[in-house]
């Protein structure tokens, strides 16, 4: 998904594990209200500190992968094959990339 950008439908995404429920579109504002009121009703101070610690794990070398991110994106601008998507788009044509 993060390489081609392809468009994935909510039951690929559900079978896959990287949602947790599917909901039509006309129940989503029920079943928030749902998740809302079971948050609300539970420990919510251990939430917090569940939180705290996922936030910790996660974002613990945020500091260091921006900069990655920041340096990889310099790379690729300056690469040819940023040249040729960029005209590509502009002249509305599919791009031939060459890996330069």
């Amino acid at each position: 998904m993060a390489l081609l950008g392809e468009r994935i439908g909510a039951a690929e995404l559900l079978r896959a594990g990287l949602v947790d429920e599917v909901v039509a579109d006309d129940e989503f504002d029920d079943r928030v209200r749902d998740h809302l009121d079971a948050f609300a009703a539970g420990p919510t101070r251990c939430y917090a500190g569940s939180k705290r610690q996922l936030d910790e794990w996660l974002y613990a070398g945020l500091e260091e992968q921006l900069g990655l991110e920041a340096r990889v994106q310099q790379e690729m601008a300056a690469s040819a094959d940023f040249r040729e998507g960029v005209t590509a788009f502009l002249e509305k044509r599919p791009p031939k990339f060459t890996g330069r």
